[in-house]
């Protein structure tokens, strides 16, 4: 913390994660969300500060994110739907690779990546709330001095809930916390083997 100013006016922007954890009123806001509506996902608010000119380039993310701007103005871009529902993986800012993995990972007839002509423009200013869901490429930029909070709701699928009941409930049992013998897929009878070590613990 002692870093920020430092860091501030040398032209870099901060990012300060899970802030609620230190302040009584945030702790207490994700509390009623979670409370009241019922949601599985994992919620935090983070703090972005930027001076002027900074911002980050296009990418999105796994995460549901409600932005509320307190100072300054900043700058959206974002894309009019999702790339996809429910993405199983975020992209790096401003990396070709990352996109093209993204596109990847969630098929190529079902994603949709948008082209620079076709993001919405929005300035954000003191009091404004924008919503973007998971999987939404958007880009930012502070023309001047902007300070921000984000609610980010990350994601908790099915499967990820049930798989973490499974480690729970067996983690006092060492047959199930060994790894898997060994194993050849191609010789002969390796399913067989396999199927039988999985039936021996159900």
């Amino acid at each position: 913390p002692r870093s920020i100013k430092r860091h501030y006016r040398a032209g870099r922007s901060i990012c300060m994660s899970d802030v609620q954890l230190r302040h009584e009123p945030l702790r207490q806001v994700v509390a009623a969300l979670k409370s009241v509506l019922g949601l599985a996902h994992q919620i935090g608010f983070a703090c972005y500060l930027s001076p002027q000119q900074q911002g980050i380039p296009l990418h999105c993310d796994r995460h549901d994110v409600f932005i509320l701007q307190i100072e300054g103005e900043k700058q959206w871009r974002y894309a009019r739907t999702a790339a996809t529902r429910f993405p199983v993986a975020a992209t790096r800012p401003a990396d070709p690779a990352a996109i093209e993995q993204f596109v990847a990972i969630h098929g190529r007839d079902r994603t949709r990546v948008p082209r620079e002509r076709d993001l919405v423009r929005s300035v954000l200013r003191p009091g404004d709330l924008l919503y973007l869901p998971a999987g939404t490429f958007h880009a930012t930029l502070a023309a001047e001095h902007s300070l921000s909070l984000t609610l980010g709701c990350t994601p908790r699928p099915v499967a990820s809930i049930i798989g973490k009941a499974i480690e729970r409930a067996f983690r006092d049992s060492p047959e199930w916390r060994r790894n898997p013998p060994p194993f050849r897929p191609s010789e002969p009878g390796a399913a067989r083997a396999l199927e039988q070590l999985l039936r021996g613990r159900m």
